[in-house]
């Protein structure tokens, strides 16, 4: 494998999962309030396959108990797993939560430093420049965009480079609205989304010129996904991602692990990870001291809505949200990482 540069983390602190143990050590009873030792990887559009659970034999992905209990329905050993047909059923439902409490953009913000008091609009945007400015395109370009969201990084990347971008989503509502935001934007000439399954990405190889996967990797197994984006890209064809990450203690053990985030990978785990899927690292970089407000931005946000969550989403959803954003909550030990790399020729 190529060199690359890697970067430690820039000094963020590991915490004890405290209100996650506290949570496990007592029976839960309802069943979107299980949830919270293990949502702290996916606190907002992320979707990490859920472990086994502490106080039961059901193993299920954790969006589908979210929207059976959104929907007053009963969890059981025979409820199915995830399909794409269920995480698509999810996000009909979380979609808008994302938008209402959140942002347009579904991922991350990035922060500067701990003075930096930008918006989460302007926190959002300036992760999604940063990733464009991982993909050294332009005019002619084609990039692929793999779990797009609603468009606006995808738009945003197209404005910046004049590249030609394409978007896959599993959810339908998600590109219905994207593509709305093209016409709207006047770069439909250019940018389009269409529904697809990133694991069976429906593009013949060397298809693209660049990949952005912007914090979705972590919503599918990533080996099949990084050799599926690899497969698309001519070679030396650019890919740019972000990750979450196990943030680990100074003796090498993952602090997330009280929590059992086993769909968490590691920042050492990348190389390896990338080589098998025929991808060279350029550049890796852990920005976790630079993301972590997400949670708290993402508590304020929870905490001025609850009133209208609660009569939306019912109770379960707000207890799990506020559980997992607390200090020193499970979030405290989930990172992020960038990636930034290409395909072997």
């Amino acid at each position: 494998m190529g060199r690359f540069r890697a970067r430690p983390l820039d000094g963020a602190p590991a915490h004890a999962c405290t209100s996650a143990k506290s949570l496990c050590s007592r029976p839960l009873q309802d069943p979107c309030e299980r949830l919270a030792p293990f949502l702290a990887a996916v606190l907002h559009d992320s979707c990490a396959p859920l472990p086994a659970r502490m106080n039961s034999n059901i193993v299920l992905d954790w969006r589908t108990e979210f929207t059976h209990s959104q929907r007053g329905e009963a969890v059981t050993t025979q409820t199915p797993g995830t399909t794409p047909a269920e995480v698509s059923d999810f996000y009909d439902v979380y979609n808008s939560l994302l938008r209402k409490y959140w942002d347009d953009n579904f991922h991350f913000g990035y922060w500067q430093d701990e003075a930096d008091d930008s918006s989460i609009a302007v926190a959002t945007d300036r992760f999604t420049d940063i990733m464009i400015s991982k993909l050294p395109v332009g005019p002619g370009a084609r990039v692929l965009d793999v779990g797009c969201g609603i468009g606006k990084p995808a738009l945003r990347l197209a404005q910046q480079t004049g590249a030609t971008v394409v978007g896959i989503s599993i959810n339908q509502q998600q590109i219905d609205e994207g593509n709305a935001r093209a016409v709207a934007e006047g770069l439909a000439d250019r940018v389009s989304f269409q529904q697809a399954n990133a694991l069976e990405l429906p593009f013949e190889d060397g298809s693209f010129d660049a990949v952005l996967a912007f914090e979705s990797i972590c919503h599918m197994p990533r080996l099949p996904a990084l050799k599926e984006m690899s497969r698309v890209l001519v070679p030396g064809g650019r890919i740019a991602l972000t990750d979450l990450i196990k943030i680990e203690d100074p003796d090498g053990t993952a602090a997330a692990a009280g929590f059992q985030s086993q769909a968490l990978v590691r920042y050492s785990d990348y190389p390896a990870l990338t080589a098998a899927a025929g991808v060279e690292i350029d550049e890796l970089i852990d920005v976790s001291a630079h993301t972590k407000r997400t949670y708290a931005a993402m508590a304020e946000g929870i905490s001025r809505g609850t009133d209208e969550i609660v009569e939306k989403f019912g109770p379960g959803v707000v207890n799990v949200l506020q559980a997992v954003a607390a200090p020193l909550g499970p979030a405290a030990s989930v990172g992020c990482l960038i990636m930034a790399g290409h395909r072997a020729a």
